[in-house]
């Protein structure tokens, strides 16, 4: 869910211009949620300015809320648990919790900073027993992975990653990013990167797997690519973790890994970069036969390329470079539609496209107010 453009935008604002006082309150509280949604975040062209939006699944009607997440930095994401929305402000090291059976009364949780944007907040996971977990990219091994009781708010520990950095990382982090839980075991991404070369990958990437119950380390998988970047997705129905690794951008050399999680071993590639004709940067799992991938191609278009196994189909959207145009996110719901933020200067809003015969199932781009950035799903 985290566009090239948007990347390396957002890797300069967040190393050095991000950071200030996050905001929320709305005078004019938004309506209780009583149907499915898909919760829009949204930000400024310039990532200063952030705020949120939703779509009645149902209708595909929008709401667009005056609730203001942040006025100094828009590099926003947004995790979902129990009809409940954890907002994760990157750079400010904030979380702001919406439940939606009390949209009103917001909270935050408010960490500290050790630069303009360390530790840089990347991700938020669940687990059934009140205990979450937070990556952090720009952060020491030691604290590159916080433990998080949900009922407070409270970071209880870290759990050490030192043991797994590789020594050829300079940089000495590990470059933490995504996670998914399966069961009592916890997987994260390591990126592994050399952020002096903006940024590069020095090694090819690895999961480490964590035991939930005793919060120790168990193992780590070694993938086959290198910088994995995006969401870690688990399908219930192949149960296999599916992660996307970009390595070196602008060059083909990535794609969709797949991980048994059993086993705990790469089944190898999915489906390359060099198949889906760019840079791979967000992907959706309709089967164990059939997925879609946003990539930026290497005139820095975005385009949503269907795939069934390895063979990439004909782009079914298309959006140009240039004044700061591009596509931005995929997300697929329950009802088998794929949800698209386009960040269009023209056109912005989501598309929503069907994925039974990938049609659109909406004539233009639904207006979510500012510029979408990151979608999820609640469901009541």
């Amino acid at each position: 869910m985290r566009l090239f453009s948007i990347f390396i935008c957002g890797l300069l604002l967040t190393l050095y211009n991000c950071g200030g006082e996050v905001q929320i309150g709305d005078p004019n509280p938004a309506p209780q949620i009583v149907e499915p949604i898909a919760l829009v975040v949204t930000n400024d062209g310039g990532f200063k300015v952030a705020s949120f939006a939703w779509i009645d699944l149902g209708t595909r009607q929008p709401f667009v809320t005056e609730e203001v997440l942040s006025t100094s930095s828009g590099d926003i994401l947004a995790r979902v648990h129990n009809q409940t929305v954890y907002f994760l402000h990157r750079c400010d090291n904030v979380i702001t919790i919406i439940d939606f059976d009390n949209i009103a009364e917001p909270t935050q949780w408010s960490y500290p900073k050790t630069g303009s944007c360390a530790p840089d907040l990347v991700d938020l996971v669940f687990t059934s027993g009140g205990k979450a977990y937070a990556s952090y990219f720009a952060s020491s091994p030691q604290e590159s992975l916080a433990i998080i009781d949900l009922e407070t708010g409270d970071r209880t520990g870290f759990i050490d990653l030192s043991s797994v950095v590789d020594p050829k990382d300079t940089d000495g982090r590990p470059e933490a990013d995504q996670m998914s839980v399966v069961g009592n075991k916890l997987f994260l991404t390591l990126q592994e990167l050399d952020i002096s070369d903006l940024p590069k990958p020095v090694r090819p990437g690895k999961i480490v797997v964590i035991d939930t119950l005793s919060d120790t380390i168990e193992t780590v998988i070694e993938l086959q690519g290198m910088n994995p970047f995006n969401e870690l997705i688990y399908d219930s129905t192949t149960d296999r973790i599916y992660v996307s690794e970009v390595g070196v951008w602008g060059v083909l050399d990535g794609g969709i890994e797949i991980i048994n999680p059993d086993t705990l071993e790469s089944e190898g590639f999915w489906v390359t970069e060099e198949d889906l004709g760019g840079d791979l940067t967000d992907f959706a799992v309709v089967s164990s036969s059939k997925g879609y991938a946003l990539i930026q191609d290497m005139n820095l278009n975005t385009k949503v390329v269907p795939f069934s196994d390895s063979a990439a189909q004909a782009p079914i959207l298309e959006v140009r470079s240039g004044e700061g145009n591009y596509l931005s996110v995929i997300e697929l719901n329950s009802l088998g539609e794929l949800y698209v933020g386009d960040r269009s200067v023209r056109h912005a809003g989501v598309w929503v496209i069907n994925t039974v015969d990938d049609t659109f199932l909406t004539d233009e781009p639904i207006d979510v107010g500012l510029l979408p950035v990151d979608i999820v799903f609640v469901e009541p």
